[in-house]
């Protein structure tokens, strides 16, 4: 039994130019840096001018250096912070640069530990983990499972997180995979929008 959905794409920093995409009209103008955070109100994150500033720029330079991830970690930042409406809505429209990642060839790679310990920080981040699938419900246009986290060898409990493929997939309940997919967070629950599933070899002991 082999069942293997990869999404991939292709990485070389070596071939691409200095530049990924021309994003000057993401740049903070006058009026974005005139009014660049928010006064009152309740926020996950305060942060100061200086700050705001300097998270947006490391975003946008994440991004040119093909780090999805991180760049996400930091637009997550400004989501939940006291930064301007106009900040938030170029960061929100870096997140339609972002690609795809596959198995081999995602980058700043995060755990459930460290997922669980701030999940709004990587909302729609991707991941791939390892673990074992139960109650597995799968039908002709999608497929859910309770993804066991890190008991891929029966050893170790990580954690529990439910996943969900809109569209169909097959997984053998027996043996270990890994979930390409991305962060979710929704109900204070973490959950995976799944992107893809690795699983072959012989059923965990």
């Amino acid at each position: 039994f082999l069942t293997v959905i990869v999404f991939r794409s292709v990485y070389d920093s070596s071939i691409h130019n200095n530049s990924r995409a021309d994003l000057s009209s993401l740049s903070l103008n006058t009026n974005d840096r005139g009014n660049i955070v928010e006064l009152g109100g309740s926020y996950r994150f305060v942060l100061t001018e200086k700050q705001v500033i300097k998270t947006y720029h490391l975003a946008l330079s994440l991004f040119q250096d093909y780090r999805d991830n991180a760049a996400q970690v930091e637009i997550n930042r400004l989501l939940n912070s006291n930064a301007s409406l106009s900040v938030k809505q170029k960061a929100r429209l870096l997140m339609t640069y972002f690609q795809e990642p596959g198995f081999d060839t995602i980058r700043d790679r995060y755990d459930w530990a460290t997922v669980q310990n701030d999940p709004l920080l990587y909302l729609d981040c991707s991941v791939v983990w390892k673990g074992m699938a139960t109650n597995i419900v799968e039908n002709t246009q999608s497929l859910s499972f309770d993804f066991l986290v890190g008991y891929d060898t029966r050893n170790t409990l990580e954690g529990i997180v439910p996943v969900v493929f809109t569209s169909p997939v097959r997984v053998d309940p027996a043996k270990p995979l890994e979930v390409l997919g991305k962060i979710q967070f929704d109900g204070g629950k973490i959950s995976i929008s799944g992107k893809g599933i690795y699983q072959s070899g012989k059923p965990a002991h």
